[in-house]
């Protein structure tokens, strides 16, 4: 069974995002991106992936602040509009370096709802932004993971402060 990156790799390639869950016919959620996570895999002796968070990026104090903690060798914030990113730059020495990559994010639907997350692609991980309301569409990926599709993103709403910031070096999680 392929990898989650090859699946997601090899369905972005092919353009057939319609046939991988994102179709549209389904009910779309409205959303607030309070968390964006990129989660990678490093390979062990025992044959299972350790899994290790290389970036989590996280509102609190009511959506107006905003906390990240990164490695920033294959991650990018930009403090000034409170962003967090991947270039292809930095895509491609994690694709190299790591056997599995997930791009996850978490969106508030309202007080009367549970909150939603999912694994996305890379394109739609940067361009969601912290704070800011998406529309999405919940689908389950072949390997089951739970994944959302971007339809739509608006601009924040309510300016972010960046109230704390920590960098790390990933070698030192492994």
């Amino acid at each position: 069974m392929p990898s989650r990156r090859d699946y997601l790799a090899g369905f972005a390639t092919a353009g057939i995002v319609g046939l991988a869950g994102c179709s549209g016919y389904f009910d779309r959620e409205v959303g607030t991106v309070f968390r964006k996570t990129l989660n990678v895999a490093e390979p062990t002796s025992s044959g299972q992936p350790y899994w290790a968070s290389l970036a989590i990026f996280v509102t609190g104090g009511g959506g107006r602040r905003a906390i990240v903690e990164y490695d920033p060798q294959y991650v990018t914030i930009d403090s000034e509009s409170i962003r967090l990113s991947v270039t292809d730059q930095q895509h491609e020495p994690l694709t190299q370096r790591f056997s599995d990559i997930e791009y996850i994010v978490g969106l508030e639907r309202g007080e009367e709802k549970d909150g939603m997350n999912g694994v996305v692609q890379r394109s739609e991980f940067n361009e969601m932004q912290l704070g800011a309301e998406a529309t999405v569409e919940e689908f389950y990926a072949e390997d089951g993971a739970q994944s959302l599709c971007l339809h739509s993103t608006e601009s924040r709403g309510t300016p972010l402060a960046l109230e704390e910031e920590s960098q790390f070096d990933i070698d030192d999680k492994f």
